[in-house]
């Protein structure tokens, strides 16, 4: 799923497309018996390596904790239409089943959507990033595990990206 979301005609052959998310085709929302996956790609084009360094800490938009301004500002240009997507596709298919995934710039994408959604009830979540850099503060680390739960950040440890920010910075391994 999350190599998906580079290239939606990767989707798994039983998984139905709902929309993708703007702007830029920056990953998708698809459905499938009952599950709902929400996709994120990563850092692609100039503007969002811009935003990958604006690592100034900012209050939490959708929750407690500070966090990393660059991923807040792109998370908020592609909310919209993430949310109207979202509306689509429980229209189109009840689920009760949420996953969530990104890789890169899009594994904090998918920890902020995951943060935007935790007072959404129905839904049992599961979410895994793939190289992801670190979000937010211990503070914003530990409200996100108390409201979220586990949250599966893969990573190579000879990888950069989920090394940024670094830890001198106050940003949490954990998220």
């Amino acid at each position: 799923m999350a190599e998906a979301a580079y290239d939606v005609t990767k989707l798994p052959a039983r998984w139905k497309l709902v929309a993708t998310i703007q702007p830029g085709d920056f990953g998708f929302v698809a459905i499938s018996d009952n599950i709902t996956a929400i996709s994120f790609g990563g850092t692609e084009v100039r503007g969002e390596w811009l935003k990958d360094f604006d690592g100034i800490a900012l209050p939490n938009r959708f929750g407690r904790g500070l966090m990393h301004q660059g991923f807040q500002d792109q998370y908020v240009e592609l909310r919209t239409s993430l949310l109207a997507a979202l509306k689509l596709a429980a229209s189109l298919h009840p689920s009760s089943l949420m996953w969530i995934t990104g890789h890169s710039l899009g594994a904090a994408l998918a920890t902020l959507f995951a943060c935007d959604t935790t007072m959404v009830g129905g839904f049992q979540r599961l979410t895994y990033t793939w190289a992801g850099p670190r979000v937010g503060w211990h503070d914003f680390a530990q409200w996100f595990e108390e409201c979220w739960g586990p949250l599966y950040r893969i990573v190579n440890e000879w990888d950069v990206v989920p090394h940024a920010p670094p830890l001198v910075n106050c940003y949490e391994r954990s998220n």
